[in-house]
């Protein structure tokens, strides 16, 4: 799956949107866009960001553009809210096709953080929606709201709201997190800590494994003879015959670390 994730503004080198209580809403979207491109690479989403930083500027036409480009998936603008009175608070999400993901998306945001649930809104006059159908626009609260605007500030809160986002996202597109193999990796660390010199990247993750690089992996461990003889591995033919699979390959690297 692609999905672009649109920090709002920063159309040109004056826009920094709403501001308030000492923060901008470029800044504060760029930070929650940041975090969650990071949290959804874990579910093996290719993500991009429409901008990286605050020096950067981007048009609206731009943004949508970039998604098609990519032939993205997905497009999710990230912004925060401001209004007159001050004490407007809550989240929404605005749509133009997206209307069963932006209601999942606004209980979802609401029930992680306790913010007023103001809906999901249909809109038909911004650009990013009307340039990319699959897209929503996320007001993520009231940067005008002196309470929401510390909230938003803070990266306890924003991890909730990018929590919520991601199990929206997982529900809804069958997304499965891939977790860190911790076993794995400590045992590649330990096999290059004792003197053998394999590398780490090509071996710490079942997925970056490839079957064709085992056989100098064996002889590098002395070969199959020796690991039988060590009881490392206990099918000689299964690696003498070329048929064993990345699972095999994984046990190997484990047994082998632990040897004294």
């Amino acid at each position: 799956m692609k999905i672009l994730i649109d920090p709002g503004h920063r159309n040109n080198i004056n826009d920094f949107g709403a501001t308030g209580h000492g923060q901008k809403e470029s800044a504060l979207a760029l930070e929650v866009s940041k975090k969650l491109q990071k949290v959804l690479e874990a579910y093996k989403v290719d993500t991009y960001l429409s901008r990286t930083s605050e020096n950067e500027t981007i048009g609206i036409d731009a943004r949508y553009k970039k998604a098609k480009q990519i032939n993205a998936d997905l497009l999710i603008s990230i912004h925060i809210n401001s209004a007159a009175n001050s004490s407007a608070s809550g989240i929404e999400v605005l749509y133009k096709e997206q209307q069963s993901l932006a209601t999942h998306l606004t209980n979802a945001l609401c029930a992680a953080t306790g913010a007023r649930n103001r809906g999901a809104k249909y809109r038909a006059d911004l650009g990013v929606l009307n340039g990319f159908n699959n897209s929503v626009l996320l007001e993520l609260g009231f940067i005008s709201n002196a309470e929401e605007c510390k909230k938003l500030s803070s990266a306890d809160y924003q991890d909730k709201l990018v929590d919520a986002i991601v199990k929206v996202l997982a529900d809804t597109y069958k997304l499965v997190e891939t977790k860190e193999d911790v076993d794995l990796k400590d045992a590649v660390n330990k096999i290059i800590d004792s003197g053998i010199k394999i590398n780490a990247t090509s071996w710490n993750k079942i997925e970056n494994i490839n079957l064709k690089n085992v056989p100098a992996l064996i002889s590098k461990f002395g070969g199959v003879d020796e690991l039988v003889e060590r009881r490392v591995i206990t099918s000689p033919d299964l690696w003498t015959s070329g048929t064993y699979t990345k699972d095999n390959v994984r046990s190997l690297l484990i047994k082998y670390s632990k040897l004294g």
